[in-house]
């Protein structure tokens, strides 16, 4: 059975080419006549066409490109991108920040050099207190001072150093600062007055004056008709400097009464209990005044002067040395 279906195709295909090699040879057009193979019984017919010529595509015709003015381009919209998730090995989508009416604020560059910095100025110093001194002895607030001078016969050897230590103390304060001068003593036989002030005001009362330059030269020379004599009374020019209601008293004395009969204990206790009554302790402690005591050749023996300085003055008691006071005056 396969046999017999092989030789069909055989046949059949010797047959087509016999009746295409005719047809090529001919030159026949049109249908050709029907052939009969009589072993398969079968029949074939073929027809020619006239050949369709080849259709040649035409390139398309280029486009007239008008000239455009260019126009201002709107920004492209940020999209989304996609980024890779290193830990997951995943795809996520990274979104742009939401829009938002807010002006931008501009972002401060870290500093990458703090030694560059520029720091805040420090701020000012308070204003420094006034200062008086005399001698060495220093104090402050010192706006009102009065100096208080022993003018008895005692300070005879030490009076020309007083006088000239207390005119370069004056010469020291600022204009701000006002001061007077104040000589006591008890004199002789009861004449003569028992105070002399350096500044009368208009109504010839006492009172500080400003340390001006003019002040300062007429000082000095008011202090040349300084003399000593008499007793010392340091009692009476306590009270009289308080009075001018001062910051500071400086007491410069060499002896007080120790003689003629004078229990000096008894006295120096009235003199401290009329000082507590009339410069009292204040609430926030301290004194109305500071008062400092400046003791001239020794050391004062009934220790008055100690005594002023430890409760009324802080400790501001010195003792001005006989050398010193000699080497003042060479």
């Amino acid at each position: 059975m396969r046999t017999i279906k092989w030789a069909g195709l055989v046949s059949l295909a010797l047959h087509c080419s016999v009746v295409a090699m005719i047809g090529l040879s001919s030159g026949l057009r049109g249908q050709i006549a029907p052939l009969t193979d009589v072993a398969a019984e079968t029949s074939l017919q073929f027809t020619f066409a006239e050949p369709t010529p080849p259709q040649v595509e035409t390139p398309p015709s280029e486009p007239v490109v008008q000239a455009v003015e260019p126009q201002a381009v709107a920004p492209t919209p940020e999209v989304a991108l996609p980024a890779r998730d290193d830990v997951f090995g995943k795809m996520v989508e990274v979104l742009p920040p939401p829009p938002t009416d807010e002006a931008p604020v501009a972002e401060i560059p870290p500093a990458t050099n703090p030694a560059k910095w520029v720091e805040a100025p420090p701020p000012p110093p308070p204003p420094s207190e006034p200062v008086a001194s005399f001698a060495g002895v220093e104090a402050r607030p010192a706006r009102r001072i009065v100096y208080l001078i022993d003018g008895s016969g005692s300070m005879a050897a030490s009076l020309n150093f007083v006088k000239s230590e207390l005119a370069s103390s004056v010469a020291r304060l600022s204009n701000d600062q006002s001061f007077q001068v104040i000589v006591y003593r008890q004199p002789a036989g009861g004449g003569g007055a028992p105070l002399s002030y350096y500044f009368f005001n208009g109504g010839g009362d006492p009172d500080l004056i400003d340390a001006s330059l003019e002040q300062k030269q007429r000082l000095r020379a008011w202090l040349e008709t300084v003399s000593p004599g008499g007793r010392s009374e340091p009692l009476l020019g306590l009270e009289a400097a308080l009075r001018l209601q001062p910051d500071l008293i400086f007491i410069l004395t060499r002896n007080i009464a120790r003689s003629g009969g004078v229990d000096v204990q008894q006295r120096n206790r009235q003199i401290l209990d009329t000082l507590d009554r009339i410069n009292p302790k204040q609430l926030l402690g301290g004194r109305l005044a500071k008062i400092k005591t400046i003791q001239f050749m020794d050391d004062d023996p009934t220790g008055l002067m100690q005594a002023i300085a430890s409760e009324h003055g802080d400790g501001g008691y010195r003792v001005v040395t006989r050398s010193e006071v000699a080497n003042r005056e060479r």
